[in-house]
């Protein structure tokens, strides 16, 4: 399970090591001597990793063809205009628990903001998908970057639901089933009403324990129900957006998009999760938005040394 620690902060609660973390780790994390270290640097984003010249630069490209599609269908502007993001890609995990000190053990991903920059740390040990995690981070930084709070099962349900974003050169999708959320929903059964939208940031159900990857899948199955299933479409979750940052409460904000209240999507949850066949949203890609071929730089030693503090 992804988690962000943006959301702790949302939640109010300001953790000012986080940032320091992020770029300067325990020294534990400092690469061995024979560790070869790879940068890209984007359009808009930087990647820095232990990772492989090969799946670096995969996860360049997907990476650029998400940051081509999320803004435009959230209706904001691109976040990293003049600010670029900054990457972190770890292939092993002893590399990648150091950033997450604090943490819960199954965390898999982070974003971290602080000092002005913006860090996705992402750990792509297999037998991980750094791709879906790198997703579902960047979500959640552009929600945050974009948005007021909004309500934590949204945010997750949003960032669960573009984890299985797909893309080729001329064309995105967003929505692909997840079989795990379906499997989750089908043996469990949605999480009562009262307690699904009671649970926050600070909730044992959000921050481990046996409900907390039902919580993820409910919250998957809802976001795609009400922007899918319902016919409302990415139009519809640009309104929300845009209602909430004009002040407007989220949750009449929801029922105005989406034709009803969020309950409603909750108690169907599971059987939306079954049903087939398995709807998606298409949409165009602008192949001059993407680098199709990203350059992969080796770093020294030194460089990577002064790159990690």
């Amino acid at each position: 399970m992804f988690q962000r620690c943006g959301a702790t902060v949302r939640a109010g609660v300001v953790i000012a090591t986080l940032a320091v973390a992020a770029v300067a780790p325990a020294r534990t994390a400092m690469p061995r001597a024979k560790d070869v270290w790879n940068r890209i640097d984007g359009s808009g984003f930087e990647i820095v990793g232990d990772a492989d010249a090969a799946l670096m630069r995969e996860v360049a490209i997907r990476f650029g063809r998400l940051r081509a599609v999320v803004p435009g269908v959230f209706g904001v502007e691109d976040p990293d205009a003049g600010r670029p993001v900054q990457v972190f890609v770890l292939s092993r995990p002893k590399t990648f628990r150091p950033y997450a000190a604090g943490r819960a053990r199954d965390v898999s991903g982070m974003f971290v903001r602080g000092g002005g920059a913006r860090y996705l740390v992402i750990d792509a040990s297999p037998p991980l998908d750094p791709h879906a995690i790198l997703a579902h981070e960047y979500v959640h930084y552009v929600l945050d970057e974009s948005a007021p709070p909004l309500p934590l099962w949204f945010d997750e349900g949003l960032a669960e639901m573009f984890s299985t974003f797909r893309a080729d050169p001329l064309r995105a999708e967003i929505g692909l089933p997840n079989p795990r959320q379906q499997q989750l929903l089908a043996s469990a059964g949605p999480i009562a009403d009262a307690k699904f939208f009671a649970i926050d940031a600070s909730s044992p159900e959000y921050l481990g324990g046996a409900l907390k990857e039902l919580y993820h899948a409910q919250a998957w199955a809802i976001v795609h129900a009400a922007i899918v299933g319902s016919g409302a479409g990415l139009p519809a979750l640009a309104g929300f957006l845009g209602r909430v940052r004009e002040g407007q409460d989220p949750g009449a904000a929801f029922e105005a998009e989406f034709g009803a209240p969020a309950a409603t999507f909750a108690r169907r949850s599971a059987r939306y999760a079954a049903r087939e066949p398995w709807a998606t949203v298409p949409v165009a890609l602008d192949r001059s938005a993407v680098d199709e071929h990203p350059e992969v730089r080796e770093m020294s030693r030194a460089e990577t040394l002064a790159r990690l503090g």
